[in-house]
């Protein structure tokens, strides 16, 4: 199987904590989803899922309106959980708890960000889960995931052969593309944190390959 993982676009409000707060796209944001239904309409795709997140599912719309293959939410490939800080301002929430300044997303492999919340090995067995389901239903063909910055870091660390600690080595900015191809007995990545708007269609993604071993 070949995956074409993007992250979803640039959302509206940084100024908040968020995570599985449902943060829409801002108006970059939603050219960026332009771009990566504009990237993979003309590749032969067997399927295409996002997050259930409404910043993921936009491009999922869009690229269900440029090839006309609907898209498949599936809730396992949601970003992490931040607990009771999850979509409340930053300064609201700092103030609440001055502690939170000073975490990191590399912090939440052993502890959720606030109660309540998701840490990184959570967050991993779900997506995992999606992804054995995956590759095993498409083996051979071309699937595109719309996902989010640690659902994709997780997805690329396994392949990469990271453990979760190093997951946080690498950049996934929005909108970004990265490129996996799974084989009988491993996986190789051949393209990481690519920006589709500047992929033409002369580029070809179907001729992407992976470097050797």
């Amino acid at each position: 199987m070949r995956l074409y993982l993007f992250r979803h676009g640039a959302v509206s409000h940084l100024d908040l904590y968020f995570g599985q707060f449902d943060n829409p796209l801002s108006e970059a944001g939603l050219a960026q989803s332009d771009a990566i239904a504009g990237v993979v309409e003309d590749l032969e795709l067997a399927a295409v899922y996002t997050s259930d997140l409404g910043r993921s599912v936009e491009a999922g719309r869009r690229i269900q309106r440029a090839v006309g293959l609907p898209f498949v939410a599936d809730e396992r490939l949601r970003e992490i959980h931040l607990g009771w800080a999850d979509g409340v301002a930053r300064s609201e929430a700092d103030a609440r708890d001055p502690a939170l300044r000073d975490r990191t997303y590399a912090s939440l492999v052993d502890a959720p960000f606030s109660e309540g919340g998701e840490t990184v090995p959570q967050l991993a067995e779900r997506v995992r889960a999606f992804l054995a389901e995956c590759t095993a239903r498409h083996r051979g063909r071309k699937v595109v995931v719309i996902g989010h910055n640690t659902a994709n870091r997780v997805i690329l660390g396994d392949a990469l052969g990271l453990p979760l600690s190093g997951i946080f080595s690498f950049r996934q900015d929005f909108g970004c593309l990265n490129v996996i191809e799974y084989g009988e007995s491993r996986a190789r990545v051949a393209l990481m944190n690519a920006n589709p708007s500047g992929l033409l269609p002369e580029n070809s993604l179907n001729s992407v390959r992976p470097t050797s071993p």
